[in-house]
């Protein structure tokens, strides 16, 4: 992911995708073949320096090159056409003062995008080498040719057993970037993270013990938990519950709703089971959430009684560490 700023204007997100594919020019009877290219007149003169000779190597009059058939590369559902272009070419070298002939092969475009970015890779399927500097990503406009690679005339006809008798195959492996514009997608992305889930509408509202509660008018079932104060007196807490969150967490409710017990019918006492442990099993059945520093032996043994077996698991695994830590520490 690549990110652009510009100053004074809000930030935008790009993401680059990168697609290769090889195309292959045959020529059968090179030697013939490439005897008969007209060849482009060189750009140099005696007036030009070093530095404008270093530029007029690469070949500029593209028009008289020779092209390949159409071929073409399918990238997201759009078919782009490209030809293979090589030109035959007259380079003038001021220190030896001679003349000598050049090939330079390019990637031409023909659209149907008025642009895209490329990288051509040229190489020679006779030789399987690369020559020449390694030529950058850049935008391509459609009728334009990409920078070309540069094989030398001596090469060729050095080489004439390989190259001139033979078949010859021009490679280029293409590769386009395409680009696109992230922020649309990061919005779309903003708004799927800000529409929560019904566990998490569940996690924000669930209050069981409190009148009036969100989930109140849907509940369809009542723990009651009866404490004990230390004078003897007895404290009532209602906890108003929903059967089908109970059934699929709990195998004892479910027993208990699809027994007889006359709990069933809407309500169930409990007395061996505090509302504060009550109020952390219901929390983890219905959210899933539980600090560790809650988990007891309370919480443990109440996890057994209505078997909610990840809970217990949790719990083991808890007091367990807490009891090594306290059997290692010095």
């Amino acid at each position: 992911m690549e990110k652009n700023k510009d100053c004074g204007k809000e930030s935008t997100s790009t993401t680059t995708t990168r697609y290769t594919k090889e195309f292959a020019w045959e020529i059968e009877n090179f030697g013939d073949w490439w005897s008969s290219r007209e060849v482009a007149k060189s750009n140099r003169n005696e007036d030009t320096t070093w530095l404008e000779d270093m530029d007029h190597e690469k070949p500029q009059e593209w028009t008289k090159s020779s092209t390949s058939p159409s071929m073409t590369f399918e990238i997201e559902g759009v078919v782009h056409e490209f030809k293979l272009a090589i030109l035959k070419y007259d380079s003038w070298d001021r220190f030896d003062d001679e003349h000598c002939t050049m090939m330079g092969i390019s990637l031409l475009y023909n659209g149907p995008s008025e642009s895209i970015i490329v990288k051509p890779k040229f190489y020679l399927r006779n030789s399987g080498k690369e020559y020449g500097y390694t030529i950058k990503a850049r935008t391509l406009r459609k009728g334009r040719y990409s920078e070309a690679r540069i094989f030398s005339g001596h090469g060729l006809e050095s080489n004439e057993e390989q190259f001139v008798r033979e078949n010859f195959i021009v490679m280029c492996l293409a590769q386009i970037n395409v680009v696109k514009d992230c922020s649309e997608i990061s919005r779309l992305e903003n708004k799927l993270a800000s529409k929560r889930t019904w566990a998490e509408r569940l996690s924000d509202g669930f209050a069981c013990s409190t009148k009036g509660g969100d989930l109140e008018q849907f509940s369809d079932f009542e723990i009651l938990c009866v404490d004990k104060t230390d004078s003897g007196d007895e404290l009532e807490t209602h906890f108003r519950c929903h059967r089908l969150v109970l059934f699929l967490s709990s195998r004892y409710f479910k027993q208990m709703f699809s027994g007889s017990f006359s709990q069933s019918q809407g309500t169930t006492k409990v007395t061996d089971v505090s509302s504060v442990t009550m109020s952390k099993l219901l929390n983890y059945i219905y959210t899933g959430n539980l600090s560790t520093s809650e988990i007891n032996i309370e919480l443990l043994n109440a996890s057994d009684k209505y078997q909610i077996e990840p809970l217990h698991a949790l719990c083991e695994l808890e007091l367990g560490a807490k009891v090594r830590k306290v059997e290692t520490s010095p």
